[in-house]
């Protein structure tokens, strides 16, 4: 659904920063419809922002999304155009041999494929270094929970000074933050999960905090240089797209329909050249 971007802050000193990102992105042609609100406006807009809030930038034209209703929807379309979804299997290796790609999974059944893209996130690495990627893809892990409201955000509410983001999610608001460095694997921290919640009650005290649950942590797929790994490996016919960090929504599609097109035979490897997986 099509939402604004709202940023709230305690004064207009603390939002140079956004305002120079945003600058920065219209240089490349960007169009970007923004709105400067002092903070009467900014909580006539979003009634959960406290009074010690002052000012506010809006971003429109901006969505919001469902994600485990957007991937449901996404598996059903591809199943009802034929094609196969095998859930749970683990992948051990993937080898060239005779001219075909022989993927083993963890029980040591194996398939033959033609073409094999592995896009597995903050575990990019476990597969794709046999074939040459050397670039470290490692875990940004993040923890959110969501609560009750007495009033939904009309969009994602963002609070930057505090790294707390909050989106609508089910009727509910879904309250972010924290980037932990590390293995994917990494187990979630309670201390962490307290943190937040600590962090988040000084933020929005009028939230209904006794209704607070949906503890979850991932791990975004961060590359050392912020940019995706996309394109050819090492191994003929097997291929790389990952690293999207935080904007695997955004990036995914647009990153995948590139990366088909150079699958089936386009010319498009110099248009994904700074996105080598063996740069």
């Amino acid at each position: 659904m099509k939402a604004p971007f709202t940023a709230a802050f305690t004064s207009a000193e603390y939002a140079k920063h956004l305002l120079e990102e945003y600058s920065i992105a219209t240089q490349f042609g960007n169009y970007i419809n923004l709105s400067l609100l002092d903070g009467e406006e900014l909580r006539k807009r979003e009634p959960l922002v406290g009074a010690n809030f002052h000012f506010g930038i809006e971003l429109e034209d901006q969505a919001l999304l469902d994600p485990p209703q957007f991937a449901k929807n996404f598996v059903s379309n591809l199943q009802q155009s034929g094609v196969s979804i095998v859930e749970n299997c683990a992948i051990s290796k993937i080898e060239r041999n005779a001219g075909k790609l022989r993927v083993t999974k963890g029980g040591g059944q194996s398939e033959i494929f033609d073409a094999v893209v592995i896009a597995t996130g903050a575990w990019l690495n476990r597969l794709a270094g046999d074939h040459g990627v050397k670039i470290p893809v490692v875990a940004g892990i993040g923890y959110s929970m969501s609560v009750e409201v007495p009033k939904q955000t009309r969009g994602m509410l963002i609070f930057p000074e505090s790294f707390i983001a909050c989106t609508t999610y089910q009727e509910r608001l879904r309250i972010s933050s924290f980037m932990q460095m590390g293995d994917v694997e990494t187990p979630r921290d309670p201390r962490r999960e307290q943190r937040l919640l600590r962090n988040a009650q000084k933020i929005l005290p009028n939230l209904h905090w006794e209704s607070v649950s949906e503890f979850w942590s991932g791990g975004r797929p961060l590359t050392p240089d912020g940019k995706p790994v996309i394109g050819k490996t090492r191994t003929q016919g097997v291929y790389v797209n990952a690293g999207h960090g935080m904007w695997g929504i955004t990036l995914g599609p647009i990153s995948g329909k590139v990366l088909a097109e150079l699958i089936v035979g386009q010319d498009n490897e110099r248009l994904l050249e700074k996105f080598s997986p063996l740069r």
